[in-house]
């Protein structure tokens, strides 16, 4: 199963959001754990089976005069094993 989620930084913190839901840490490796405890606590995935975690990120916290020089920053994938 893949999750898909978006990924930005505020200038203080790594942000991930999908529609209700909202994860943030100083750190991509404080991210990735609490990524990883969300996806553990879900009841509806299989055990035993591995989650992937797609980030793509917000294009629009890119300020928009630079927007054209670049397609995306950066996208990231982490896998949970359950």
């Amino acid at each position: 199963m893949t999750i898909h989620m978006s990924i930005r930084h505020d200038g203080r913190c790594w942000i991930v959001e999908k529609d209700d839901i909202r994860l943030s840490a100083p750190t991509l490796e404080e991210l990735d754990e609490k990524i990883r405890e969300f996806v553990l606590s879900r009841k509806d995935l299989h055990r035993g089976k591995k989650t992937r975690v797609y980030m793509a990120y917000d294009n629009y916290a890119i300020p928009q005069w630079i927007r054209q020089y670049s397609s995306h920053y950066f996208d990231r994938i982490i896998e949970v094993e359950i």
